[in-house]
Order: structure tokens, then C-alpha cells, then sequence
């Protein structure tokens, strides 16, 4: 379904951050995208406002939002 596309495509990665690149990056970020998947398989981007607050990702939204129902 989903995923069986992802092992046919070939693309380049960059590398990837360090813990210290990756903590800066997180607490100087104020928004970000975040991906899910609807019930139908289609995928649901959304844009949301973060902090990143003692090892955890905090956001906001209203409960009948699609990105909470499909967390």
C-alpha cells in the first residue's frame, strides 16, 4: 500500500544532522510541516507552530482537526 513505493525510487540523501545541529535546528524552527496518513491511504500535510521543550515536540491544535484524528 503505502510504502511499497518507497523500494523503487532512488534518490540522493544528505547526510544527516549531529545531535547538536539537530537540537539547534529544533529551537530555532517556529513552524513545521507535519505528514499523516488518512484512512483512505491519501497522506494529509499540514503546516503547524512548535516548540521544542526538554526532548519533546509541543503543538497545539483543535481536537476535530484532521491531523489529531489521524495521530
Amino acid at each position: 500500500m503505502i510504502g511499497d513505493w518507497i523500494d523503487k525510487v532512488d534518490y540522493p540523501q544528505l547526510p544527516g544532522l549531529s545531535e547538536n545541529e539537530l537540537l539547534s535546528f529544533y529551537e530555532q524552527a517556529q513552524f513545521a510541516r507535519l505528514g499523516t496518513i488518512n484512512d483512505d491511504g491519501t497522506i494529509h500535510i499540514a503546516p503547524i507552530f512548535f516548540k521544542y521543550k526538554e526532548g519533546q515536540i509541543i503543538m497545539a491544535s483543535q481536537c476535530p482537526s484532521r491531523k489529531i484524528r489521524n495521530i
